[in-house]
């Protein structure tokens, strides 16, 4: 599934994962499928999270 993260949502992930970038990082997406979420952040870096 395909979401954009809301500004809640991308605050928790800024927090959780990328502190340092806070002020750098203005859009999240996320496509969730077979317990991994694949993260797009600014539309160009791709991250990886394995649940």
């Amino acid at each position: 599934m395909f979401t954009i993260l809301n500004e809640k949502e991308r605050k928790d992930f800024i927090n959780k994962y990328f502190k340092v970038w806070e002020k750098d990082i203005w859009k999240v997406s996320r496509i969730s499928y077979n317990n991994i979420d694949e993260y797009l952040i600014n539309e160009h870096y791709l991250f990886l999270v394995k649940g």
